[in-house]
Formats: C-alpha cells, sequence, structure tokens
C-alpha cells in the first residue's frame, strides 16, 4: 500500500508536526511519499520526499495559478508513485488533492477550527471557503482534529456523517519523556524562581500579549515570577516592545545578550527540544484565541507541568473536560479534572494597548493563585499523565490505519 501525505512544508506549526508525526508512523506500516510544495522544513519525516518547487503566491493572480500548476504537478506525482491513498493537512493541500485525484482515495485532515468558521469579508479566506464549500464533500473521508471542527465539517461544509470522523493528533509520550529530561544549560538557575511557561509561534492567534498583561499583573502579587515565552514568528517585536512598554525587564534569544536571572521576561525563540524547559516550570499556559487542536497543550501535560488554558475554539475544553459539553465556553475560571479552563481573551483588542481587560485580570488572578497554592501543583501534575494516555502515539495510529483499510475496502 502506498501512502501519500501532501503538505505545504515541514516548517512551522502543529499541522506540520502532526504530518511530521504521521509520516514517521506510516511508514512503518506501508510505503510513504511525502508531496511538498517546498522543500522547507525542521521536522522529521520518513520515506519519500518530493517538492513541486511552489513557492506561497504573492497576488489572486498568482494563487489562481498556482492553483492549477499544483494540480497538475501532483496528480502526475500520484500517477507515477501509484499512490493508494492521498492525505492533505492544512486547507490548500486539501484543496489540491481533492482536484488532482484520479485512482487514488482522498483523505483530507482539517486542524484548525478558526480556518473553516471565521466571520471575515477577506477576499482570500472568502474564496477559501467557497472551494471548501464545493469540494470538501467530495473527499473519501473528512478527518477532523477535534469533534467541534467535525461538526462544522458536517453543518457547513456539507460533508456527509459517515464520511466525518474525528481522530486527535497523536503523541509521542515516551519521546516527550526522555527529551523532557535532557538539561537545560544557560536556563537552569532560572528555574529556582516560579518560571511560567508558554510555547507556540508569535503570531495573532495563540494571543500572548494577553499573557504578557495579566503576568504584569501577577508580579504584584508574586515578584518572583518569570515568563518564559519560547516560539518565533511575525509578532516577535511587536511583543518584546510591549513587555518593555509596561516595565517588564526582557531578555531575547536574539538580542545578542547575556541572559541572567535578573530578567522578567525571557523569549527564547524556536527551541527544538522545548520539552526540556516545560518540564521544569510550575505552569504552562496556552492563551490562544483560536486552535485546532493543540498538540503543545497534551505535550506539557506528558511534562507533568500543571496547564491553564483559554477554552477557545477548539480542542482545550476537549482535552481538559472531555465529559462536558465542547461547544460550551466559560466566561470564568473551571478548574476542570485535568487543567484550568479561562475565558477568551479579546480578539478585537490591539497588541500596543496596554490597559488590562477583563479577562486578562480574571487570567492574572489565577497566575498569582496558582503559582502561590503547592497543593494546586501537585494535583495537577498527577492528573495530567492519567489523561494523556488517550492520545498516545499507537492508539492515534491504529484509528488512522484502521480509517485508511476501509477507504480502500469501500473503493
Amino acid at each position: 500500500m502506498k501512502i501519500a501525505i501532501i503538505i505545504p512544508t515541514f516548517e512551522g506549526g502543529g499541522a506540520e508536526r502532526f504530518a511530521s508525526n504521521l509520516s514517521l508512523s506510516l511508514n512503518k506500516k506501508c510505503d510513504v511519499v511525502n508531496i511538498l510544495y517546498e522543500n522547507r522544513g525542521v521536522y522529521p519525516f520518513a520515506g519519500k520526499l518530493v517538492t513541486i518547487d511552489s513557492p506561497p503566491a504573492i497576488n489572486v493572480f498568482d494563487k489562481l495559478y498556482k492553483l492549477i500548476s499544483r494540480v497538475l504537478k501532483i496528480r502526475r506525482i500520484k500517477r507515477q508513485e501509484a499512490i493508494d491513498v492521498s492525505i492533505s493537512v492544512m486547507e490548500s493541500a486539501n484543496i489540491v488533492n481533492i482536484l488532482s485525484a484520479g485512482r487514488d482515495k482522498t483523505i483530507i485532515s482539517t486542524r484548525s477550527f478558526r480556518g473553516v468558521n471565521r466571520n471575515t469579508r477577506d477576499f482570500y479566506t472568502l474564496i477559501n471557503k467557497f472551494f471548501m464549500r464545493m469540494l470538501y464533500k467530495r473527499a473519501d473521508v473528512t478527518i477532523s482534529a477535534s469533534k467541534l471542527i467535525g461538526q462544522s465539517m458536517v453543518r457547513d461544509f456539507n460533508v456527509m456523517q459517515e464520511r466525518a470522523k474525528v481522530i486527535y493528533n497523536p503523541i509521542d509520550i515516551e519521546s516527550v519523556e526522555t527529551l523532557s529530561r535532557a538539561g537545560t544549560g544557560e536556563f537552569e538557575d532560572l528555574f529556582r524562581s516560579h518560571v511560567i511557561i508558554t510555547v507556540g509561534r508569535l503570531t495573532f492567534a495563540k494571543g500572548q500579549w494577553h499573557l504578557i498583561k495579566a503576568f504584569r499583573k501577577a508580579k504584584d502579587t508574586v515578584p518572583e515570577a518569570k515568563l518564559m515565552i519560547v516560539g518565533d514568528g511575525e509578532l516577535k517585536n511587536d511583543l518584546i516592545s510591549l513587555c518593555q512598554t509596561i516595565g517588564l525587564k526582557t531578555w531575547s534569544a536574539w538580542s545578542g545578550e547575556q541572559m541572567s536571572g535578573d530578567y522578567d521576561v525571557l523569549f527564547t525563540g524556536f527551541r527544538e527540544n522545548p520539552f526540556m524547559l516545560m518540564s521544569r516550570a510550575r505552569l504552562f499556559m496556552l492563551p490562544s484565541l483560536w486552535e485546532g487542536f493543540p498538540n503543545v497543550l497534551v505535550e506539557a501535560m506528558a511534562c507533568g507541568v500543571p496547564v491553564i488554558a483559554s477554552d477557545c475554539r477548539s480542542g482545550p475544553r476537549e482535552i481538559l473536560a472531555p465529559d462536558t459539553d465542547v461547544s460550551f465556553q466559560t466566561k470564568k475560571p473551571e478548574f476542570t479534572p485535568f487543567g484550568v479552563l479561562m475565558p477568551v481573551c479579546d480578539t478585537g483588542k490591539n497588541i500596543t494597548d496596554i490597559n488590562i481587560t477583563t479577562e486578562e485580570g480574571i487570567w492574572a488572578d489565577v497566575i498569582a493563585r496558582s503559582l502561590k497554592d503547592e497543593k494546586f501543583s501537585q494535583r495537577y501534575r498527577g492528573l495530567a499523565k492519567s489523561r494523556i494516555l488517550d492520545f498516545k502515539k499507537d492508539n492515534i495510529v491504529h484509528q488512522w490505519a484502521e480509517t485508511i483499510e476501509i477507504v480502500l475496502e469501500n473503493g
């Protein structure tokens, strides 16, 4: 059996890491051909690599040209490689996968709730949603990363219920635990303080500026607290500037300055192994405005660190409070069986606005209380370990393999 995994690159965030893990796992059961738009990436893969040399489009005409070009190139690759099943990850790849289908069966993977539900008149978004409504129903199977995304596929994008399936992302728990035991190098002394950590790309969706302002207020109660922000992205200069504006002494990996324990906020940049830092933190924070399935939240739990996450669409509630209504969103702190769910901060606020919002004030109070309460830490460190077994890589990969077999049998 020959499987194609189609994704723009192996560089970036959660979707790319998911595709990487899927490649490594499925290659043990079948032949995998990874088809990328560009040969860029930091995540490992298994199997054959084929790139079509198609960088991001620069305008609407270029987008149309590249769409046609990608469809033709990938259709040819599928035919040459005798692909049986094509799995795509991310919206653009899903559209190309369906349009390039020949004898192969198509499985599309939908990963972001925001991507399919954002209420905007942005031209590119409207075009994407048009193609999604027209094409997603043609895929043999649509696999969603969360129940909320799965419901949206059926309700908003005309996918038949029998072709819609939810499979959570696989987490290599053993690998995370091993990597978490590595030394922290220059940061070792820092963890004698109360370190709060967040990990993710520095982008609007991740909402790190809300956490920064909440942290600044929490320091009034816990002055020894420090905030570590792991990741890189287009907002790094804005976030560093915000820290400095509100009086937080800030170090960054890009500054060339020597790191010391005198800093309040530390921007580490992208780290290939963030788990060694996560495992030594007092709290892991996920201030995202929207997600699909936040891998990093489960990975933090695997590191044994208590987690506090925004109750954003989608994923955190399904991970931390699996027995509750997935469509519900809390307006106050909710101490769930496996972590704390928090109200989502305002998505419309300007990043440079230094005034504390109501939600940021609530976050600040919970941060301060959690840092000072040792029983809180002990309770959630233990509970997190029991929940992550549901996302164990072997279990998730088995669900994918089973789905692939069913698709082929029904062909």
